[in-house]
């Protein structure tokens, strides 16, 4: 089923439950660059995003998930299972959820524990 503008999509509370941290996801935020771990401040790993302006993934009040992301851009499925992927600018988004409880606090702490 296609999902409506501003609509919650099904998979939205399933991917959205707090877990505790994975050692995957903690080897992985320690291992990216520090432009990449300055934006996974803003933008933790897998959290669900809205779009704020016209494009394709996500377009103004659907929902996407962030599987990436750069010094400059945000990388964006359309859905876990989510073929479509779009390259976005930060201000094109905006976080509406977080996977497993991956919150910046979390993704901070995270980075201060690699720090000793």
């Amino acid at each position: 089923m296609k999902q409506q503008a501003s609509e919650e999509p099904a998979w939205l509370a399933d991917h959205t439950k707090t877990a505790e941290p994975d050692d995957w996801t903690i080897k992985w935020i320690r291992s990216c660059s520090a432009e990449q771990q300055k934006m996974l401040l803003r933008f933790p790993p897998s959290c669900v995003v809205k779009g704020k302006v016209p494009l394709g993934v996500p377009s103004p009040g659907r929902f996407g998930i962030v599987v990436n992301v750069s010094g400059k851009f945000v990388y964006v499925i359309d859905g876990p299972e989510g073929d479509i992927k779009a390259e976005c600018k930060p201000n094109w988004l905006e976080v509406v959820g977080y996977w497993k409880g991956w919150t910046p606090e979390r993704v901070a702490e995270t980075l201060r524990s690699l720090l000793g």
